[in-house]
């Protein structure tokens, strides 16, 4: 609300600003900021500042900080806070940061400019971090499906060649093979229900401490852990079929010899 820098806002004219969403719930909170005053300096210059617009919240340092008041000044009346220039442009940053340079150098040959960098550039910068823990999460929870699919599978190949005599009882009574495949894909059902149970209460108090790890993370996220869950049940069951598959294939005859 309200309205922006213009030409009339110079080093003589009353100091104005225009604050951030943030500043005016804070300190204005049930009313129109527009028009009130402020001061930053010290006591004497309270009343110094006239609010003439409001901006929408912006992160300065990191995409993971919280958002908090922020006043903006004109440089003509502001201009020892001077420090970064923002360009907006369109095309390739590398064809415009040559004419960028150009032109500050042709206002002021002597200015320092110390690194030219895009917005994109400067946001992935501050997610290295971040970027580094969901990869390593990433192989980490990789890993562990993986190993938990052959634990998952040797389990069941031990159970079923301990019960080879058993499944050829129940062959040999005429029990059908779809029920002997049955009979062992209800076995890792079982099991992976019990390490969803135990792995979901787990990771209802786990997931609070990755959020603040993670940016834009969600804890206690249904879809994703219901997605998670799926894949896992997916993945047991083609770990357990091999097993069970061999199960329902074996010559009775031969079964009912087994020791």
């Amino acid at each position: 609300m309200g309205r922006g820098f213009g030409p009339q806002d110079t080093e003589k004219s009353q100091k104005v600003a225009v604050i951030s969403e943030a500043m005016a719930q804070r300190f204005f909170p049930n009313t129109s900021p527009l028009g009130k005053r402020f001061g930053v300096e010290g006591p004497e210059s309270l009343n110094s500042t006239e609010i003439v617009g409001v901006v929408k919240d912006a992160k300065n340092g990191s995409v993971t900080e919280e958002y908090r008041p922020m006043a903006y000044y004109p440089l003509a009346q502001r201009p020892d806070a001077f420090a970064n220039f923002v360009v907006r442009f369109s095309g390739s940053p590398t064809a415009v940061v040559p004419q960028i340079r150009a032109a500050i150098k042709q206002v002021n040959s002597n200015l320092p400019i110390d690194e030219v960098v895009s917005l994109s550039d400067f946001v992935g910068r501050s997610l290295v971090q971040q970027k580094l823990i969901a990869r390593l999460a990433s192989f980490f929870g990789l890993l562990a499906l993986l190993l938990a699919c052959v634990g998952l599978y040797g389990v069941m190949s031990y159970a079923v060649a301990r019960r080879t005599n058993e499944i050829g009882i129940r062959m040999a009574l005429g029990a059908p093979r779809t029920n002997v495949l049955w009979l062992i894909l209800r076995e890792v059902l079982l099991l992976v229900g019990i390490g969803l149970v135990i792995g979901l209460g787990v990771s209802l108090v786990t997931t609070k401490t990755a959020a603040s790890l993670l940016f834009g993370l969600k804890p206690n996220d249904p879809v994703t852990m219901a997605l998670a869950s799926g894949l896992l049940i997916i993945v047991s069951l083609a770990a357990g079929y091999l097993p069970a598959r061999r199960a329902a294939r074996v010559d009775p005859m031969i079964a009912l010899r087994e020791e």
